[in-house]
């Protein structure tokens, strides 16, 4: 299968901050509460020393003195007013997320042989014997060095020993 290219999705505003966990829990919390149905997400990722980064996603325009408003009268901490000011917002324009990440998902050769995704299809030297695999959960995406060694070094061995006890 394919892949057919979509047009662009929207621009994404997104508002990160850092605060200490239990802020970060909350107010990513009762943020998904007041703003999010299905239209935002919400990463909240361990920073170290104490501090976590919350980063909320929001697929339409949003507006910032609302938010930070919000995040003030959230945080759990002194400093409430202080983690407001720090949130940071920014556009992430509109792309098409699966063609980008297929632009570098490269063929891999291994051997004789070229494991490639159907977006590569025909792209594979004449001289090669041409796989194709879609990248998914099972096979991932080939370019970890358990799929060179193990699966497609081996097929080469297997087909070597099946052509010399065919002879």
């Amino acid at each position: 299968m394919s892949y057919q290219s979509h047009p662009p999705a929207a621009a994404t505003t997104i508002a990160t901050l850092t605060t200490d966990e239990q802020s970060a829990l909350r107010v990513a919390d009762l943020v998904a509460d007041e703003f999010f149905a299905d239209d935002g997400a919400i990463s909240l990722v361990d920073a170290g020393q104490g501090q976590w980064r919350v980063t909320f996603y929001f697929r339409h325009e949003t507006d910032e003195r609302r938010v930070r408003a919000l995040l003030r009268d959230l945080a759990v901490t002194a400093d409430g007013a202080e983690v407001a000011q720090g949130a940071r917002f920014a556009r992430i324009a509109g792309k098409d997320w699966v063609a980008e990440s297929l632009r570098g998902l490269k063929p891999i050769a291994a051997g004789r042989f070229v494991v490639h995704g159907a977006h590569d299809r025909g792209r594979a030297p004449p001289n090669r014997i041409s796989i194709e695999i879609e990248a998914a959960q099972a096979f991932g995406t080939g370019h970890h060095g358990t799929t060179r060694a193990g699966s497609t070094v081996q097929v080469g061995k297997t087909a070597a020993n099946s052509r010399s006890r065919h002879r």
